[in-house]
């Protein structure tokens, strides 16, 4: 497939392709992928279909205005590009979008809860209810991801490496994760000793942080207490 390379023929690929690109970003967003999504081809030609039957309404709807505007020889473009500009947007972006959410965004009415799983009351006492998507899909990609951008507050964390040596410290607002689609490290700000049964022997002097490159076989633990030992320093 050659890259369009001329005005034309990018006007074209836009009309063919975008609306198409618009209504499966939302669906997949709204309920997650399918095995189709995971496959190049696929994806364009469902972006090709659904462009199709997206052109082919647009055409039913502003075909006379077209034809009108190609007999008179005009050009909307330059002759008037703001309404031109925010029709292509209503029609590539804001329709296709809006047509993905009518068809896949499924919302229920449900009893609340707070993060520990306690019902939230009103002021009767009855529990409170609210809307929810059916979908439980997220576009996190995965756990670890959603670790690293849940995290808040400061609290040591603990690394069970694949040799079984224990690697940790104080992780904190100068303390980093990596996300997808990097492989997982973490760089501790303040790194504690920790011994062999994994419990925190001391801040280790004149501490820097530490890099620790993570594996398939490593266990990352956070802890939300501090150690007995949190004045104490080792070398």
């Amino acid at each position: 497939m050659s890259i369009p390379d001329s005005v034309p023929q990018i006007v074209l690929f836009v009309l063919f392709v975008l609306p198409g690109i618009t209504f499966t970003t939302v669906r997949v967003a709204l309920v997650g992928t399918k095995a189709a999504d995971f496959s190049v081809p696929a994806r364009i030609l469902e972006a090709l279909f659904v462009s199709v039957i997206f052109d082919a309404v647009y055409l039913f709807v502003f075909g006379d205005w077209i034809s009108q505007q190609i007999r008179e020889k005009r050009n909307p473009v330059t002759d008037a590009p703001q309404p031109v500009a925010l029709l292509a947007i209503l029609m590539l972006v804001i329709v296709p979008a809006l047509v993905a959410v009518l068809f896949y965004l499924r919302i229920r009415r449900v009893p609340l809860a707070d993060p520990e799983g306690r019902p939230r009351l009103n002021r009767r006492g009855k529990q409170k209810r609210g809307f929810r998507r059916t979908s439980n899909y997220r576009s996190t990609p995965t756990a670890w991801d959603f670790r690293a951008y849940s995290l808040k507050a400061g609290s040591f964390v603990r690394v069970r490496m694949e040799s079984g040596v224990y690697i940790g410290g104080w992780f904190s607002t100068r303390s980093y994760l990596s996300t997808y689609p990097h492989g997982r490290d973490m760089y501790i700000e303040s790194q504690w000793k920790i011994d062999r049964n994994g419990d925190f022997q001391g801040k280790i002097v004149g501490t820097n942080g530490v890099w620790v490159s993570l594996t398939d076989k490593s266990v990352v633990e956070w802890v939300d207490q501090a150690p007995e030992k949190e004045s104490e320093n080792v070398r």
